[in-house]
């Protein structure tokens, strides 16, 4: 069965990865090679690990944690060979 979300959630969520893009220089510094969750613009946990992010989040948000935006903050921007 299909996971459905409500359009407030949506569009937090669309903000807030809009956000992360938007200060991924900022993150970079303060959070390298690390996941970071993020509501409503606020960094509300950082882990290298994406288990430790979840364990953290879900006492507080849980079954919601799937609709925050969540993502890994490379140190170095990545090489991609094709």
């Amino acid at each position: 069965m299909p996971t459905t979300i409500s359009q407030d959630s949506f569009t937090r969520f669309v903000n807030d990865m809009d956000w992360i893009e938007a200060h991924y220089d900022e993150l970079r510094a303060l959070y390298p090679d690390q996941y970071v969750a993020v509501v409503n613009g606020n960094v509300v946990a950082h882990d290298p690990t994406i288990s430790n992010i979840l364990a953290q989040l879900r006492p507080v948000y849980g079954d919601a944690t799937s609709e925050l935006a969540i993502k890994f903050v490379y140190k170095e921007t990545p090489t991609i060979v094709l």
